[in-house]
């Protein structure tokens, strides 16, 4: 669609480009690649990062309330980066098909959704994960508040606090349709000079033959006049993926 913009058009209407080029309209044939002009490595790695590019857009979708809108600017490349890398190993360069295993998606574990923010500068506690059947368990150890537990300045006051918020997502590989978990999460009030935060476990329902990938974020918050005021940002969104393996 193009629209009228002062004197301009600009857009594109069919397989025409308009726009406004040294103060003149100017018109031209919107570029295009012929898939037969391909060669047939040039075709299949194609079809592997329309693959990657699918599983990792449902990985963010199905994880949005945990990414928010303060990822960084390379997040996507980077994501869609790890997820065609997983994928180009489990091909079967054969029959171009692909052969997954528990571990397949292993190197998804620790990645960061914001590199200006990352997880590690905040959060010194190690997580354990135990499949039991058709339940995951996510067992965060006893911590030390404000060692293991890092609080920006702005919550380090007698009413701020820190949502430790935690989703997982179950996805198909076939279709890479994603059913999403209900968000479970646990607040973590600033104590000066130190607290002890006691072990907790969260569950989750699996799905066998599924993608299950599971991630958790820091969302700070200080008290107000007028409520909780919400204080993570682009400089400060800790988010990362905790855990992610195909269950059996």
């Amino acid at each position: 669609m193009a629209t009228l913009k002062g004197k301009f058009f600009r857009g594109s209407v069919g397989n025409t480009v308009m726009k406004k080029y040294r103060g003149k309209q100017v018109l031209s044939i919107m570029p295009h690649f012929m898939m037969e002009h391909m060669t047939e490595g040039s075709k299949k790695s194609s079809k592997t990062f329309g693959k990657a590019s699918s599983l990792a857009a449902s990985v963010r979708l199905s994880l949005a309330n945990i990414i928010t809108p303060n990822y960084d600017g390379t997040m996507v490349y980077r994501l869609n980066t790890d997820v065609l890398s997983t994928l180009n190993l489990a091909k079967n360069a054969a029959d171009q098909t692909y052969h997954y295993t528990g571990d397949s998606f292993k190197n998804l574990m620790g990645f960061e959704f914001n590199a200006d923010s990352v997880m590690r500068n905040y959060f010194y506690a190690v997580p354990k994960m135990i499949v039991d059947g058709n339940v995951l368990q996510v067992n965060f150890p006893e911590m030390s508040v404000p060692e293991q537990l890092k609080f920006p300045n702005q919550a380090k006051v007698s009413e701020g606090w820190c949502r430790l918020l935690i989703n997982a997502t179950m996805i198909d590989l076939a279709s890479f349709n994603a059913e999403i978990c209900t968000p479970q999460f646990m607040d973590i009030p600033y104590v000066f000079p130190t607290s002890v935060m006691p072990e907790h476990s969260f569950e989750f329902m699996v799905q066998p033959g599924k993608l299950c990938v599971v991630a958790f974020s820091l969302q700070y918050f200080t008290q107000t006049f007028a409520g909780p005021f919400f204080l993570n940002s682009k400089q400060l969104n800790p988010s990362a993926i905790l855990y992610a393996a195909l269950i059996p």
